[in-house]
């Protein structure tokens, strides 16, 4: 439940951040007396997680086929297979599921339009989407070694709720910069 209510939480923030801008740039913009301004009721986490996650979570237990510690299936399935048994378990297996939730943030917003795929992972840039620069430890931040826009994005997603972000190097600090201003500038469009 930590995992969840983190990811809830982070959602929360980004949503209340979203509706009170819009309600800024309306209030800045009026043009008469006859004009208004609606402000948004703020949402709770649990509002949060059910607006994006609208088809609800189903976490399974036991997946024989998998080769990672977890898969997830379309836009509402997480089998796990294991969790962590050594390092910091806690920050590895509540990682591990907000790696998961984040591959069931990207399946719900991929969709194709005019014979084009459009979707958080593919909306990845070459230069994030082509290398794991910037991120933090290894089954600490990151759930995969791969390099493919779906895992970049969901340790991404991790990154973005959690934190932790390498930034020992030079070439870690700019890469996690070029992540945060993605995320940044692309999570809210996904916000309801």
């Amino acid at each position: 439940m930590t995992a969840v209510y983190k990811v809830a939480k982070k959602l929360q923030a980004e949503m209340n951040l979203a509706a009170e801008l819009a309600y800024q740039a309306c209030l800045k913009n009026l043009s008469g007396p006859e004009s208004t301004c609606a402000q948004s009721t703020p949402v709770s986490p649990a509002e949060a997680f059910k607006k994006i996650y609208r088809h609800g979570v189903n976490f399974i237990w036991g997946c024989s086929g998998c080769t990672a510690l977890g898969l997830t299936v379309g836009k509402n399935t997480v089998m796990f297979r294991d969790f962590y048994s050594w390092g910091d378990t806690m920050l590895r297996n509540v990682n591990l599921v907000i790696h998961e939730l984040g591959h069931i943030f990207d399946n719900l917003y991929t969709y194709s339009a005019a014979g084009r795929w459009y979707g958080p992972a593919l909306a990845l840039t070459t230069d994030l989407a082509s290398n794991r620069d910037g991120f933090g430890p290894m089954w600490d931040y990151q759930q995969s070694r791969d390099i493919t826009g779906n895992e970049i994005f969901a340790d991404m997603f991790v990154h973005w709720v959690q934190g932790g972000w390498a930034t020992d190097t030079v070439l870690n600090r700019n890469a996690s910069s070029a992540r945060i201003d993605w995320l940044n500038q692309n999570m809210p469009n996904y916000m309801p």
